[in-house]
């Protein structure tokens, strides 16, 4: 009688969820990477892989809005069912970068995202289910601002490998919209290494933020391992400062009452 209660019960779920599966190229035809594919409306989210391909899995008969956003490219929005029906890879358009304005006047080195102080032996960690998943440090910006580089500090890492990328989104007071305003991605790898490891990420192209409200973050979005899954992880010290955590597409802020140690390092124009 148990075994017919957990065939019928695995039955009812393969009906109940479907899974999308797809592949995201540009306009030559090279893969899109470790874009966020995900529908608001149900929170469900992933991203595709380093040849474009994704597989997302939704309930049956969902015909919500599945939104696709890479930092890159122009962010692209389709029907749940025609997502399913699309054999042919999905070509995203590239973004339009804006004019470069160059500021006048006096500059102050400073850091758009601080870390606060250190506590001692306590560590937060990104294991393989945190791929996609978000965190980081909500700042209002008051005067332009130039983003020099990226630090955060790694305590011990036990992957094969991974890879994070970082970000800087344009939000508002509800912590529900997100605009990336880097102009090209911003990853760096992970090695594997029972030592403290200093990252320091130099972004490829000049950026400028004005006034508002960002979400300066911190994104795994892709790792191998070289011990068993479940006891993989990257380890980073933490710090006493409130953070935000995003786990993917359509999520909102989680509060967090400590950080990662995320800073942005540049210079204010005053």
């Amino acid at each position: 009688m148990s075994t017919i209660l957990f065939l019928l019960a695995m039955y009812i779920e393969a009906q109940e969820n479907i899974m999308h599966c797809g592949r995201l190229v540009g306009n030559g035809g090279a893969p899109v990477e470790y874009a966020t594919i995900g529908v608001p409306v149900c929170g469900k989210g992933t991203l595709s892989g380093i040849d474009g391909s994704f597989s997302l899995l939704l309930p049956s008969g969902c015909r919500d809005t599945v939104v696709i956003s890479h930092v890159s490219y122009k962010e692209l929005k389709i029907p749940a069912d025609r997502l399913r029906a699309t054999a042919s890879p999905i070509t995203m358009q590239p973004k339009e970068l804006d004019e470069l304005i160059v500021y006048d006047g006096k500059k102050k080195k400073t850091r758009l995202a601080g870390k606060g102080a250190r506590i001692p032996g306590a560590v937060a960690t990104f294991t393989t289910e945190s791929l996609g998943h978000e965190i980081g440090t909500v700042v209002e910006v008051k005067r332009v601002f130039e983003v020099h580089e990226f630090a955060f500090n790694v305590h011990s890492s036990n992957m094969g490998s991974a890879r994070v990328s970082m970000n800087i989104y344009k939000t508002d007071e509800t912590g529900m919209a997100f605009t990336n305003e880097l102009h090209a991605p911003v990853y760096v790898d992970i090695p594997a290494s029972e030592e403290k490891q200093v990252i320091i990420v130099v972004p490829e192209k000049p950026l400028l933020i004005e006034p508002g409200i960002y979400f300066v973050s911190l994104m795994l979005v892709d790792c191998a391992c070289s011990v068993d899954v479940a006891n993989a992880a990257i380890h980073f010290p933490l710090y006493m400062k409130k953070s935000y955590m995003r786990k993917g597409i359509g999520c909102g802020l989680e509060k967090v009452p400590v950080n990662m140690g995320l800073e942005v390092r540049g210079i204010e124009y005053r």
